[in-house]
């Protein structure tokens, strides 16, 4: 069973813990990885508000805690760019890792876009909740789109060939992306709006954009994203899917699981190795094995090969 994942904020959490990627008491680790044939993940270098201060030494501290830990754990884990080099990862039943930037406040001039690409940053996250020099998040009181700047680093990333992560953008922001935007995009932890009336949540229309795009939409754990109130539980999780397939998503659906970024997950979600259950639960539902593996990780997959 392969599986994969485009959100998790682990880096960060063992950054701040001083542990270590294999075995730690975060909600990732390679060791729960074991159960799966392969796994995909993508590793987001999260900018916490705490960090604002000093944004691009975090950028820099959690990618270098990255490669830090890949290296203790070579035979585990590979640091990919493309579909080639995450399949030959795969190959080896081991983990394809994704370096990605979410929030974009270490971001002041395209040098620094450049200098993410060359480390491998495919995907990136123009801010969090709230606004920056860039564009205004979901967070946001007003309703700001992007700024010049950001309109200006949105192009230096289509030249560069790095695609944008709108799960934070606000509607308008969103939809000025959508306006400038030359390469499929991902909402690397996004849910429907439809089914649960979050802002961080996308609305019908963005989904269906996105997925036109070529895109990614993977679908977030955290509970308030997936139901205003009551108990959450795994069915939960699929009635996002089962919209989002309804809208004919059924190509660019996967998930995006925000581990180590947030807490309240559906219950028997603890952790990335029980990710494998909404799959079994899925197919307990008469879902076709087919869809069910493409949400799984062949969409992802497929989304990858536009790197």
């Amino acid at each position: 069973m392969i599986f994969g994942d485009t959100h998790c904020d682990v880096i960060g959490c063992i950054a701040d813990k001083n542990e270590g990627l294999y075995k730690n008491s975060c909600r990732f680790s390679l060791e729960l990885l074991e159960k799966y044939d392969g796994f995909i993940q993508f590793f987001a270098c999260f900018i916490s508000p705490r960090f604002y201060g000093a944004p691009k030494k975090r950028f820099y501290g959690l990618a270098e805690k990255y490669f830090s830990e890949l290296d203790k754990n070579r035979g585990r884990i590979w640091h990919c760019t493309c579909l080639e080099e995450a399949h030959r990862a795969l190959a080896k039943g081991g983990c394809a890792a994704f370096l990605t930037a979410e929030s974009g406040e270490w971001i002041e001039s395209a040098e620094d876009l450049e200098y993410a690409y060359s480390l491998g940053v495919r995907v990136i996250g123009l801010t969090w909740d709230g606004d920056n020099r860039l564009a205004s998040g979901s967070a946001s009181p007003g309703s700001g789109g992007l700024t010049g700047f950001g309109r200006e680093m949105v192009r230096k990333m289509n030249t560069l060939g790095i695609h944008i992560d709108v799960s934070h953008l606000n509607d308008r922001s969103f939809y000025d992306v959508c306006s400038l935007a030359e390469r499929p995009l991902f909402a690397t932890h996004s849910n429907s709006r439809a089914v649960c009336p979050s802002v961080r949540n996308l609305t019908d229309e963005q989904f269906r954009l996105i997925a036109e795009s070529g895109g990614f939409v993977g679908i977030n754990m955290y509970n308030p994203f997936l139901k205003q109130e009551g108990r959450v539980g795994i069915e939960d999780v699929i009635r996002h899917i089962e919209h989002f397939l309804n809208l004919g998503g059924e190509n660019c659906i996967g998930f995006g699981a925000d581990f180590d970024g947030m807490e309240d997950m559906p219950d028997g979600i603890e952790n990335a190795g029980d990710m494998c259950k909404i799959r079994e639960e899925m197919l307990k539902n008469e879902y076709n094995k087919r869809i069910v593996d493409k949400i799984a990780h062949k969409n992802l997959e497929r989304a990858i090969k536009f790197f």
